[in-house]
């Protein structure tokens, strides 16, 4: 990447990005880096390019793409003239984010509910789990309050596609 203050931005900005769905534990270090600079590039990037401006092995880079792919956090394009495949952020990653969370919240309640049926708890482990299990519970509805679904498919996607 150049020097530009552009270019120092972005290196930053993808670092950034990068600590902190590393710290959340949502995805490693990588994979933040490779989409915070591919969200503030102008074009979409080839696994070359990321490699190149990351200063990290292909194979890394590699392995970030197809775990953002799989997310839905990127998408492949066509390079001009060229058989390289580039990629970008769809304008729908930001509710792949909200599908992922909603699904981890859903595993948080369905945890809770299941030890509730498996252990036979009374007294404080049933009120753990009981206040576990509702928790969960509300922040999933406060998940599918925020952006109205297709509830017959669970898609989590706004009805009218975008925001």
């Amino acid at each position: 990447m150049d020097d530009s203050g552009r270019g120092r931005s972005a290196l930053e900005f993808s670092e950034q990005l990068g600590y902190i769905v590393d710290n959340t534990g949502w995805m490693p270090r990588l994979n933040g880096r490779v989409l915070g600079l591919i969200l503030v590039s102008d074009e979409p990037l080839s696994q070359a390019d990321l490699a190149e401006r990351l200063q990290t092995s292909s194979g890394a880079i590699s392995t970030a793409i197809r775990i953002l792919l799989e997310k839905g956090l990127l998408e492949h394009v066509s390079g001009p003239l060229s058989r390289r495949k580039y990629f970008r952020v769809p304008s729908s990653a930001w509710f792949a984010i909200h599908e992922d969370s909603l699904r981890t919240v859903h595993r948080y309640q369905e945890i809770a509910e299941r030890a509730l049926e498996s252990l036979e708890a009374g007294g404080t482990v049933e009120g753990n789990l009981n206040r576990m299990r509702d928790y969960f519970a509300r922040v999933e509805q406060c998940y599918r309050d925020a952006y109205p679904t297709r509830a017959a498919s669970g898609n989590v996607y706004p009805v009218d596609g975008g925001v």
